[in-house]
């Protein structure tokens, strides 16, 4: 989903940057797209877009449940007796996993950070303020 809010910065592009005219003015084309309720949109359409991402399978367990692989062994993950509410949870009795705590799958990465109109202002602030923007 492309925002149509004045998001200049693409994702994940390390050693990009603004010079302080640059970042100055992201800074007023995100207040200008906050009063015209296009950041609003944004934050909602995001939210709904994530909503429905699926989750992933646990790389450590296929998506099992259960660690079988040489650090589980060794911890005895898959001998290890669940307690009865995960039990229930899981319609297993035995067998876990330490990085899906027995699921078989993660939530996706992006569904950890929310977005509200405040953050995106705290970020329009910042621009104004930082003097330049550089990624790391």
């Amino acid at each position: 989903m492309q925002p149509d809010f004045a998001c200049v910065i693409p994702y994940n592009q390390i050693g990009e940057a603004l010079d302080a005219e640059e970042a100055a003015i992201l800074s007023e084309r995100l207040y200008a797209d906050i009063g015209t309720g296009a950041a609003e949109e944004y934050v909602i359409q995001r939210r709904t877009l994530l909503k429905a991402m699926p989750d992933i399978t646990c790389h450590m367990c296929d998506g099992l449940g259960t660690r079988t692989d040489e650090v589980g062994h060794d911890l005895m993950m898959p001998e290890k007796d669940l307690e009865p509410e995960q039990a229930v949870k899981l319609g297993r009795a035995r067998g876990w996993c330490n990085v899906c705590r027995g699921h078989g799958s993660l939530f996706a990465f992006d569904k950890a950070h929310d977005l509200t109109v405040t953050d995106i202002a705290q970020f329009a602030d910042f621009c104004l303020t930082s003097g330049g923007i550089f990624l790391y």
